[in-house]
Parts: structure tokens; C-alpha cells; sequence
């Protein structure tokens, strides 16, 4: 991923997670560790997908996709649209994402979908993932 790129999706990916927080607002963190952020260990790369836009201007849609603890075990991660108009994208890229797993041999997909993310709830009431105990944060936090 070249600079300008990844400059375009950082700052998609910072404000769609600063607009899900509004309630618990998040601590300023500068744009270089939000590129650390998104870049973590253990992203998978090829199997993350970002959309452009057929005029390559601008990054529409993203879904990120990571290792688990376990093998057999995939995780996804951030998704996100640059506007509400394209939130079906989101339930396409995720299941390229599954598509992806499935021609790797993972057996499962697991999920954390934040109910005051709408991108993320996009997944949810497409895919039928098994529900698991909430949580519940109540206190203001950081990204360190």
C-alpha cells in the first residue's frame, strides 16, 4: 500500500471509530499511530479489503481481517464505509473476507460488533454469528 492510500484509509478508518465513540469520546491520538493501529501485527493483508472508488480518488469502503489465537480461527476487525450510502459494501467485503478464510482453511470467524457502530451492526444482521455475553465499558479509554 502506497502513502497517499494509506493516508486516505487511516483517516476514514480514525473518524468512522471517533463518530461509533461519541458517548465515550476517544483520547487525540496522532495519525501515525492510528497507521500503527490498523497495521498491527496481526492483520492479514491480502485477506483485508479496501474499496476505491472507480475514479481511485478515494477509499469508499474497508474491512480489516486478522490472525486469532487460534488456527483455525479468524477475526474481523474494523469495517467501515466513507458514507451511509454505501453501507451495503461493508457486507460485501465481508464476505470476500469469509471466502478468503474459507480457501485457507479457517473454520471459524469471529466477531466483536460494538451496538453504537452502525458498520459493524451491518455485519451483524446480515451474518448469522452466534451472540456471546455483552460487555459493557463505562469508563473513558485510550488506544495505547
Amino acid at each position: 500500500m502506497n502513502e497517499e492510500w494509506l493516508k486516505k484509509l487511516t483517516n476514514l478508518v480514525k473518524n468512522n471509530y471517533e463518530k461509533t465513540h461519541l458517548v465515550n469520546p476517544v483520547v487525540g491520538v496522532d495519525i501515525k499511530k492510528w497507521e500503527k493501529l490498523i497495521l498491527a501485527d496481526d492483520i492479514i493483508l491480502d485477506g483485508s479489503i479496501i474499496y476505491i472508488d472507480q475514479d481511485k480518488k478515494d477509499v469508499i469502503a474497508y474491512s480489516f481481517l486478522h490472525q486469532s489465537e487460534k488456527s483455525d480461527t479468524y477475526e474481523l476487525g474494523w469495517c467501515g464505509v466513507e458514507d451511509n450510502y454505501n453501507r451495503e459494501l461493508i457486507t460485501q467485503l465481508t464476505f470476500h473476507q469469509i471466502c478468503y478464510a474459507a480457501d485457507h482453511g479457517v473454520q471459524y470467524i469471529v466477531g466483536e460488533f460494538d451496538t453504537t457502530d452502525h458498520n459493524a451492526m451491518e455485519v451483524l444482521k446480515t451474518l448469522p454469528f452466534q451472540p456471546s455475553p455483552t460487555l459493557i465499558t463505562y469508563q473513558k479509554s485510550n488506544l495505547d
